[in-house]
């Protein structure tokens, strides 16, 4: 049996790494075409982005930032690429009704403790 022996620390770490669009700038326009009110709850807004398109919503740290798109581990066998890429842009585009927003890999990553 081993036995640890020296301090341990209670800490944690998180990260994420998707395909799709960094949309902070647009939640106030998220939240008007699905009718919900401006102070109302964040994750009211990101329930509200998964229910309508399907793909992942992450944050920050802070919980400032609002990333929607898909995980690369996601990508189907008989998928390519470019298939995945743009089957995430169409989603963004078509049910968010965001048409001019940048598209690419995001990740983000950070420890607390």
């Amino acid at each position: 049996m081993k036995v640890r022996q020296g301090f341990v620390s209670n800490s944690s770490s998180s990260s994420f790494l998707i395909y799709g669009a960094e949309l902070s700038k647009y939640k106030d326009e998220i939240k008007s075409k699905f009718g919900l009110e401006e102070n109302q709850n964040r994750y009211d807004l990101y329930d509200t982005i998964q229910k309508e398109t399907g793909l992942e919503v992450e944050t920050g740290q802070e919980g400032d930032s609002l990333y929607v798109g898909k995980s690369w581990n996601n990508i189907k066998d008989d998928e390519t690429g470019l298939q995945f890429k743009q089957g995430i842009e169409n989603i963004i585009k078509e049910k968010l009704g965001l048409k001019d927003v940048n598209f690419g890999s995001h990740s983000e990553a950070w420890y607390n403790g």
